[in-house]
Order: C-alpha cells, then sequence, then structure tokens
C-alpha cells in the first residue's frame, strides 16, 4: 500500500487538543439547545397570538413569562421551558469561560490565533483545531 501511494502518515492529535475540541463541541451543542429553547417559547406563544419580539437574552424570558400570565396553561409551560433555557445558559457561560481558560495563552502566543479564539471562529478557523 505504501508504494502505491494509498498510505498516508498523518501526525496524531495530543490528548490537550482533543480535550480543546471536546470542550468547543459541547459548547457548540449547549449554544444550539438554548437556540432551540428560544424558538419553542416563541413559537408556544405564536400559538396563541403573543408575538415575543427580537432577542436572545433574560429580556426575552421575562417578556415571554410577562405575555404568558394570563393563561395559566401557557403560563406553566413557558415557566418550564424558561428554566430550562436559564439553565442552559448558566452552563454555556460556564464553558466560555473554560475557553478562555484553555486558549487565553494560546492567544497571547499568535497574533493570528487571537483572532480565531473568539467562540464564534471555531468552524472557520482551522488553527484552533490542529492546536496541542
Amino acid at each position: 500500500m505504501l508504494r502505491m501511494g494509498w498510505y498516508r502518515a498523518v501526525t496524531a492529535k495530543s490528548f490537550t487538543a482533543h480535550e480543546r475540541l471536546a470542550l468547543l463541541a459541547v459548547r457548540h451543542r449547549l449554544v444550539e439547545i438554548r437556540v432551540q429553547l428560544d424558538r419553542q417559547i416563541r413559537g408556544l406563544l405564536k400559538t396563541f397570538g403573543l408575538i415575543v419580539g427580537p432577542g436572545n437574552t433574560d429580556a426575552l424570558i421575562r417578556r415571554a413569562e410577562a405575555l404568558a400570565e394570563g393563561n395559566a396553561t401557557i403560563s406553566g409551560l413557558v415557566a418550564k421551558l424558561a428554566e430550562v433555557q436559564r439553565h442552559v445558559v448558566a452552563q454555556v457561560t460556564t464553558l466560555r469561560q473554560g475557553v478562555r481558560q484553555h486558549f487565553g495563552g494560546f492567544a497571547k502566543a499568535s497574533r493570528r490565533a487571537s483572532r480565531c479564539t473568539t467562540i464564534t471562529a471555531r468552524s472557520t478557523c482551522p488553527t484552533l483545531s490542529r492546536a496541542s
């Protein structure tokens, strides 16, 4: 296989690189869950003609809870979704601090890498995925 060119040597990623990728992947998934919860809250209220408005912060949840106040069933459902959404936001915040901790020194060492360490740059910056 080697003589025919079907074999290509690859470098193995370090354990630290795997940890960093796992950290970014988990944070990315939690952000997706938060966005889905925001959309579920909006969709639930829209079914009843209640429009929450723009935003994805705690202000959106407060507006949703205020809109649903008149109906006990809708209010209860929004409260459950809001509780889960707040918990997910807290976990994302914790992971954001972990990302800054893991990538902080790496970014300071390289100007190019510092541009890539924004939270959303994982998929657009190959430098981070190759870091060890």
